[in-house]
């Protein structure tokens, strides 16, 4: 699924005064596999999958201290495919 055309879908159907769009977060064990699918190498999924729940980490932690009235479900899973652009950037010796 094309997450950012699903999120520019659901922000262009809240604008519109419409119902909210029914979305199925995916689980932590479906977004490691999509990263494993996708990382060229396991030091590449090592070190983008960390970065990744790192993120999450903050992110959860900030929800929780401002006490926020969202989706805590899908803030993890954006943090934790937030930043699928870093598998190329590792395959070409950056890092991400």
């Amino acid at each position: 699924m094309d997450w950012l055309f699903a999120r520019r879908a659901a922000r262009h159907v809240h604008e519109a005064g419409y119902a909210a769009v029914a979305m199925r977060v995916p689980t932590d064990k479906e977004i490691f596999a999509l990263h494993e699918k996708y990382a060229p190498t396991a030091e590449a999924l090592d070190l983008v999958y960390q970065h990744c729940l790192i993120v999450c980490g903050i992110a959860e932690q900030l929800h929780t201290r401002a006490g926020l009235d969202s989706d805590i479900d899908l803030v993890r899973a954006g943090c934790l495919l937030h930043d699928h652009r870093g598998v190329p950037a590792v395959r070409r010796g950056r890092r991400a």
